[in-house]
């Protein structure tokens, strides 16, 4: 049974290591639609590189096992090797294949249950990984907004959201969730926005110095959510 090293997946740049990613995906978008619905490729392969990142740290190198770890993921929580019970279950044998059986066979159900209560979806992605800031942000709009993939090709998505995190650090918006918000209003109102061709009101929000980086992106958030009833 083939094997596929750390080294191979984090790089991505073994032929093997790429078409694995591709079919785990393609098969887990097919069991799990509801995961990556709404979400542009960049950011389903991110978080599928990172399941099987994750199942390589906790010891397994098989691709039947890294698949299983990954749609475990899919099923529960991304985290879910992070639970108390879990990190028992993983910690009893240095055997790989000991290892997934006791981990697909001996955890009860009930902490299963209590893992899919507590899910965080954002458990994907790292936050310590500055090269996965614009799948995290991406993540966070288009799961809110999954008509985005439709109106928006793959290129213009990454290029709005990367244009939105330089954007946005002009008027001092650096945390995470004012970036997103910034990104959504640049796909929902256009890219210059906060230019001087703007809209009317957006004219408004970007012209007056005295406003703060909070309340800009509070001003975003509540013109956003009277355009569409979503919150951001």
């Amino acid at each position: 049974m083939f094997s596929i090293s750390t080294k191979q997946v984090e790089a991505l740049e073994n032929e093997i290591g790429v078409r694995f990613v591709c079919q785990l995906l393609a098969l887990l978008r097919e069991e799990y639609p509801a995961c990556f619905s709404g979400l542009p490729d960049f950011v389903s392969q991110a978080m599928v590189v990172n399941g099987i990142q994750a199942s390589l740290r906790c010891g397994f190198t098989l691709q039947s096992h890294i698949g299983g770890f990954v749609t475990l993921q899919c099923s529960t929580s991304p985290d879910f090797f992070l639970h108390p019970a879990i990190v028992k279950i993983l910690s009893i044998s240095n055997h790989e294949k000991l290892k997934f059986h006791y981990l697909m066979h001996n955890a009860p159900e009930s902490i299963w249950n209590e893992i899919k209560l507590s899910a965080n979806p954002m458990a994907w992605f790292s936050n310590t990984n500055n090269n996965q800031a614009i799948a995290r942000m991406a993540y966070h709009v288009c799961s809110t907004f999954p008509e985005f993939a439709n109106t928006q090709s793959e290129a213009q998505l990454f290029s709005l959201f990367k244009i939105a995190t330089e954007k946005a650090a002009r008027y001092g918006i650096d945390w995470e969730e004012g970036i997103a918000i910034f990104a959504t209003a640049l796909v929902l109102y256009g890219s210059r926005l906060d230019e001087t061709n703007g809209t009317t009101w957006s004219k408004k929000v970007f012209s007056l110095p005295h406003l703060s980086p909070e309340k800009i992106a509070n001003l975003l958030r509540l013109r956003i959510a009277l355009d569409t009833d979503k919150l951001i």
